[in-house]
């Protein structure tokens, strides 16, 4: 039994506890005698409670320990390009490309994502689908939008005003003093005259992270795949997970 369906059997319990209880004689509430209880391991477990979901936590456990590739190194957040950063934007270029050849899409620019849907380092050695979990624990899913030269602009001014090591893919910016000396999109320079097509996450592309130059753009392409089940996909490619070190984004005064 694979975790999906783990995850909607325990949605189902979830569910048939509170039919359950609806099922039964209403009582209103009259008075309350509140009083605050410290849980400390005095506590007893309730072992119906526990019999009950033990099935499915042993099932899920083992879904989170299934190693499915090694890293040779810690990649971490630190810094305005992170190894962590450039690989988790590598590994969704890589989705993306393959996703538009097999949808008969035209192909993608380049990669956004933000620092903060980064929740953790990635640590050196075995790499655990619970390790990608704790890495990126929301539900965001993949989205490729086409934007205007005008928000480009707008995208690579909002780089040098937050000034953080959000993750990209195919694209390279430096600053110096607040201005863009260089900015890339590929091999190519950027062209304030044509249009971009990049892939994000679907928080930010409704204007999270300040983002809004994502809000409103030429076109969208919703492809509900989730960020965190691409990365497990990607990542099991890999017997060794690939480093990247390249600078793609630096500021300096």
């Amino acid at each position: 039994m694979n975790f999906f369906w783990t995850k909607k059997s325990l949605y189902l319990l979830l569910v048939f506890s509170i039919l359950s209880a609806s099922c039964k004689t209403a009582y209103t509430l009259k008075n309350t005698d509140r009083t605050n209880q410290r849980i400390t391991k005095d506590v007893q477990e309730n072992k119906e409670y526990v019999d009950i979901i033990q099935p499915y936590k042993t099932m899920l456990d083992a879904e989170m320990k299934k190693v499915i590739s090694l890293s040779e190194q810690e990649y971490t957040r630190s810094g305005s390009t992170t190894s962590l950063g450039n690989l988790l934007a590598d590994l969704l270029y890589d989705e993306a490309k393959m996703y538009c050849n097999e949808h008969n899409l035209k192909t993608v620019d380049f990669v956004l994502l933000n620092h903060g849907g980064m929740r953790r380092n990635l640590f050196k050695g075995a790499v655990t689908v619970g390790d990608v979990y704790e890495i990126s624990p929301f539900e965001n899913e993949m989205v490729i939008v086409e934007i205007s030269g005008a928000n480009m602009k707008e995208l690579i001014s909002y780089f040098a005003i937050e000034k953080k090591g959000h993750p990209i893919s195919n694209l390279t910016l430096f600053y110096k003093n607040g201005i863009a000396e260089t900015a890339k999109i590929g091999e190519q320079f950027f062209d304030e005259n044509k249009t971009y097509r990049l892939v994000t996450n679907d928080y930010l592309q409704k204007g999270g992270d300040n983002m809004t130059f994502l809000k409103d753009p030429i076109q969208i392409t919703e492809t509900h795949l989730k960020l965190r089940d691409i990365f497990i996909k990607q990542i099991a490619k890999h017997p060794i997970l690939p480093h990247n070190s390249e600078s793609r984004l630096k500021f300096e005064d």
